[in-house]
């Protein structure tokens, strides 16, 4: 039966580019990302701007990517395993690669003042393989942000 989690980082001052959740994918089960979002929390309006935004699956050999933290998923229906099986790194300004070509599955612009948020995702994440959210472009000046992420595990 699948289960459902959340993976999540809050208020984190962000200057660069850089992998936002990279979330990876054991070889005993399948993951489909439900929802991305990703939206300032600063206590001030910063001046606006656009950032861009991507996903992409890294299949192959997967370089993790390094420099950030760790996210522990949160499950969130009741009869399912407190421990999920697959991992969530935060916040790498050194980004993960692969040895095989990375498939776009979301690309996206946002303004500062906005957000992103996009609940309508069905992203498939098979065993073996990293699903990367990306921040492509650095905000104008630090800005705190947060991020999350809903994940369906079956397996």
């Amino acid at each position: 039966m699948p289960s459902l989690y959340v993976v999540s980082f809050e208020s984190i001052s962000i200057t660069a580019v850089q992998d936002l959740l990279q979330i990876k994918c054991p070889a005993s089960c399948v993951l489909t990302v439900k929802r991305l979002n990703f939206f300032n929390t600063n206590q001030t309006a910063p001046a606006s701007s656009q950032l861009g935004l991507r996903a992409r699956i890294l299949p192959a050999t997967v370089s993790d990517g390094s420099g950030g933290g760790t996210s522990t998923p949160a499950a969130l229906d009741p009869g399912a395993s407190a421990v999920a099986a697959f991992t969530c790194l935060t916040n790498n300004t050194a980004k993960a690669t692969s040895g095989g070509n990375p498939l776009i599955v979301e690309e996206a612009g946002m303004n500062v003042l906005q957000g992103y948020d996009n609940g309508a995702l069905d992203i498939v994440v098979a065993p073996s393989q990293s699903l990367v959210w990306e921040l492509l472009t650095a905000p104008l000046a630090a800005l705190t942000f947060s991020a999350m992420a809903l994940i369906e595990q079956r397996g």
